[in-house]
């Protein structure tokens, strides 16, 4: 039924317990997962040259990657997945949005951190979910960590 599913995360506790459902989601539809992660590049001095700019991004962008590998050292069976991993600068609305046209997504799952976070941008109801073009799975916070 899904061929690919986008979980957007923060690499939080309740993220990282509702990863397990996108996984199982994923690993029954034999479909591929793409994990997101968005970040916002604010270095918080005007005085930083570009330069320092860009080793903040890198920096940035390695402090993902090493979550996204702790992350399947958790579950180690998403290697047996097709998947891929996004770490994209900019609002999660915005690139959510962008990945799901972008990758032909049929599923984006939510967790409770992720829909707050949309909620801070006016996607206040099930409606304004249809920005997505797909079905979103909102996944609560009492979700069981099941590791796999």
């Amino acid at each position: 039924m899904f061929k690919r599913i986008i979980y957007p995360t923060d690499f939080t506790e309740t993220s990282l317990k509702s990863f397990s459902l996108a996984l199982d989601i994923a690993r029954v539809n034999e479909a591929e997962i793409i994990v997101l992660y968005t970040y916002r590049l604010i270095t918080g001095s005007l005085e930083q040259s570009n330069k320092s700019k860009i080793m903040f991004k890198r920096d940035l962008e390695a402090a993902a990657n090493r979550k996204f590998e702790e992350l399947k050292s958790f579950y180690p069976d998403i290697e047996n997945i097709d998947h891929t991993f996004l770490s994209e600068v900019g609002f999660v609305k915005e690139r959510l949005a962008s990945a799901v046209k972008t990758f032909n997504t049929d599923l984006v799952v939510l967790c409770e951190n992720i829909q707050r976070k949309l909620l801070e941008w006016d996607l206040s109801d099930d409606k304004s979910l249809s920005v997505f073009h797909c079905p979103v799975m909102l996944v609560p916070s009492t979700q069981e960590l099941v590791k796999h």
